[in-house]
């Protein structure tokens, strides 16, 4: 996620966890997308991309 916008980088240790929380509801229109990268291997990695329904009014496209 370097060089992005907005990027925040965590890190952890083998076995280990990091948490975090970002508000997408209040700053991204309820849109978020985040990848997830290893250290050891840097050919993997993991996107998730998506929107939060809220019940309210939203533009999709």
């Amino acid at each position: 996620m370097s060089g992005r916008a907005g990027a925040v980088c965590a890190s952890s240790p083998a076995g280990g966890s990091t948490g975090g929380h970002f508000n997408a509801v209040a700053y991204q229109n309820g849109r978020y997308d985040y990848a997830i990268t290893a250290v050891v291997d840097p050919t993997w990695s993991w996107r998730c991309t998506g929107h939060i329904e809220t019940g309210s009014a939203s533009v999709s496209g």
